[in-house]
């Protein structure tokens, strides 16, 4: 990581105390978006949340071409991909939960998802994966892609092959996904994923994850969004969340 790319990173982190009203901006995004208040309520990302994404992705050269999705869980991401006209067949996701798989493979049949760990595909010795019944997909392994949307796991990386990888670039889940997504992307391909705020937050403790992000992305925006976002009646998530968005160098 450059000196200009950390003190940018930390800039943004000390800047991110933003509220709703941040995104004066995006209002009409929101505005849009009518079933915003049943959506807070929902387990996963509310509606309102995947639509300023995707229109963020489209602001910063976003023009379509094949998406991926790396941990899609009910298929939000889906609803808002293909309402604004992405095929199908160009997008990419992977999902452990079984239910939400099946569900979403019953609703999008002609999208290409996986049914186990994202990370899996990373892994340096696939033979293990293997030896233990997890085929990956060849496929997937040669695409390339504009586009990665989604909120990723939040935490400590933890796997059975968790070894297979540098402990520092597992310190969080959520930074170890941006690594891995935008090493999928075309150059100058976008990211957007919604992240636990300890990430940007905190300038020291993942600073040697952000420091091997850096060396193939770029963020180049960052907004915080209200603690209750993800706070509903099935859940007590009231943790502070930002909005991250990268371009692949």
């Amino acid at each position: 990581m450059t000196e200009k790319e950390s003190n940018e990173l930390n800039r943004r982190s000390s800047q991110s105390e933003s509220t709703e009203n941040d995104f004066d901006e995006y209002g009409e995004m929101i505005n849009d978006v009518t079933d915003k208040r049943q959506a807070i309520d929902e387990f996963f990302t509310p509606k309102w949340v995947a639509e300023i994404m995707y229109r963020l992705a489209v602001k910063h050269g976003f023009k379509g071409g094949k998406v991926l999705e790396p941990s899609f869980g009910k298929g939000v991401f889906f609803d808002v991909l293909t309402e604004n006209g992405i095929p199908q067949k160009d997008i990419y996701g992977f999902e452990i939960y079984k239910p939400n798989y099946d569900f979403v493979a019953e609703k999008y049949p002609q999208i290409n998802i996986y049914p186990y760990n994202f990370e899996y595909e990373f892994a340096p010795n696939q033979k293990a994966l293997i030896r233990d019944g997890i085929k990956t997909s060849s496929e997937f392994k040669i695409e390339t892609f504009d586009l990665s949307i989604g909120n990723p796991p939040y935490g400590n990386h933890k796997s059975p092959y968790s070894y297979m990888w540098d402990k520092n670039l597992q310190i969080r889940y959520e930074g170890f996904f941006i690594y891995l997504c935008l090493q999928k992307l075309k150059k100058d391909g976008i990211l957007v994923f919604v992240i636990n705020s300890l990430w940007l937050n905190n300038s020291q403790m993942y600073n040697t994850q952000k420091q091997m992000i850096a060396e193939i992305g770029e963020l180049i925006d960052a907004y915080r969004l209200p603690n209750n976002v993800f706070k509903g009646e099935n859940r007590d998530t009231s943790i502070a969340t930002d909005i991250v968005v990268f371009r692949k160098k």
